[in-house]
């Protein structure tokens, strides 16, 4: 019957040719690269981060979290919150919540309780 013996294994290359070796090693080479470049980037972020806190009294993480701030500010008076002491707490804990399980989830929530949510796309590099 067709297709009840199994493949014939000569006529497939078990090793690996020359050139497969090669791109393999470049390929390793390359996530070397890439991998030194991310630390280097992560080290330069963390400098960058401390210059900042240190000249300005902000880092970048706090300049994100002022800009949630603002746009849920926003948000809560265009849905009829306009308590601003309720709303400075409100405001912390979405801040909170958005950093703890994400952006997402956080406009998911304001989405369930008021039917509308905050533009997320102006967050992109949150």
């Amino acid at each position: 019957a067709i297709g009840s013996r199994p493949p014939d294994n000569k006529s497939v290359a078990s090793e690996k040719t020359g050139s497969d070796k090669l791109g393999n090693e470049r390929i390793g080479a390359t996530l070397e690269k890439i991998y030194e470049q991310v630390a280097n980037g992560i080290v330069y972020l963390e400098s960058l981060n401390s210059d900042l806190k240190q000249q300005y009294g902000y880092d970048l993480v706090d300049l994100k979290k002022e800009k949630l701030r603002m746009a849920l500010q926003e948000f809560y008076e265009s849905v009829g919150k306009k308590d601003m002491a309720k709303n400075v707490e409100k405001v912390e804990k979405a801040v909170k919540f958005a950093f703890e399980r994400g952006l997402e989830a956080l406009n998911d929530e304001l989405f369930l309780r008021y039917g509308i949510g905050i533009n997320i796309d102006d967050f992109e590099d949150f």
